[in-house]
């Protein structure tokens, strides 16, 4: 369904396309309109947009609005995008001037979540682990096939490995120095004994030798993973809680606050610099967590329009 009224205010509209979409157009505002379907997209290029709209609850379902003036949003809709330099409100509560993907304020977080859940996972850390445990199970079997080659020029009693004079000989009518051919030996001795270290110092070989990583190597592997994860599910958890993080933005931008405790974003913002970077630390006054985030650290996680939000509070020295 396409509705275009040019140069015209619409009062009392009232439009249902279930499981269908609609596009409203009033250039001079919308009043006081009710609106049902999938996607709805109302726009007034010169006044305002005042109306009750239910997208239903499906995966792509949204409202798409822009306008001028101020919008007036009732009911809960879903949301793909909503802008007004004027301000928007939803059942009356201030929202800020732009507001995307509203009700899966938490979707994309959680979706990178998951991922890397996925991929940091004891199965997933256990393949890495089986993967590096045959990788060394093949340098022990190199170890011995080099160690085998090299023959008596290997002195297992004192790990040491030296040229016979015939082989030196030959080196040397190859251009190499005496300089040259110590630092051949010392290379592969200082390789021969990093070996012995890394296997245990075996004495000959042992077709039945299994490799098997130290829990401190697992420990390092894990680590990291772990702490990002958590990172993650912090980021989950807190931005998930309030929507959308724009709107947040949006509310300090319009109001010019960096203490916003309205029961739709009970949170506090403040800044410090930390060896010359600035840091985030945004509180929820209702739960007490905190996140503490470098600035940069904030803005990579952010859309370019939530980035541009920020930059706007902060350079009205709201934050």
């Amino acid at each position: 369904m396409n509705l275009n009224y040019v140069n015209s205010a619409i009062e009392d509209a009232n439009l249902s396309a279930e499981n269908g979409d609609i596009t409203f157009t009033a250039d001079a505002g919308i009043n006081n309109g009710t609106f049902t379907g999938n996607n709805i997209t109302l726009t007034s290029s010169e006044g305002a947009i005042q109306a009750t709209v239910d997208t239903g609850n499906t995966a792509n379902s949204g409202l798409t609005a822009n306008a001028q003036g101020e919008i007036h949003l009732y009911d809960d809709p879903q949301i793909h995008r909503v802008a007004s330099p004027e301000g928007i409100y939803l059942n009356g509560n201030f929202q800020g001037m732009l507001i995307e993907e509203q009700t899966h304020g938490a979707s994309e977080y959680q979706t990178i979540l998951n991922s890397f859940t996925d991929f940091a996972s004891e199965a997933a850390i256990d393949d890495q682990i089986e993967t590096i445990e045959a990788a060394k199970q093949a340098d022990y079997a190199q170890y011995w096939q080099i160690r085998h080659q090299a023959g008596e020029n290997f002195d297992p009693t004192t790990d040491t490995f030296t040229y016979s004079d015939a082989q030196r000989a030959e080196l040397q009518a190859q251009g190499k120095t005496e300089a040259d051919i110590t630092a051949l030996e010392q290379a592969f001795t200082q390789w021969v004994r990093a070996r012995h270290t890394e296997f245990g110092n075996p004495t000959a070989y042992d077709a039945n030798y299994t490799y098997q990583i130290a829990q401190s190597e697992r420990n390092q592997l894990e680590q990291p993973l772990s702490q990002t994860r958590q990172t993650w599910q912090a980021q989950v958890n807190f931005f998930g809680g309030f929507q959308n993080a724009q709107t947040f933005f949006g509310v300090i931008d319009g109001h010019g606050e960096t203490s916003v405790t309205t029961n739709d974003f009970p949170m506090n913002v403040s800044s410090r610099y930390e060896n010359q970077q600035k840091i985030y630390q945004i509180s929820d006054v209702t739960t007490n967590e905190v996140v503490t985030v470098r600035r940069d650290a904030l803005l990579a996680i952010l859309t370019e329009e939530q980035r541009e939000a920020l930059r706007r509070a902060e350079a009205n020295g709201y934050l």
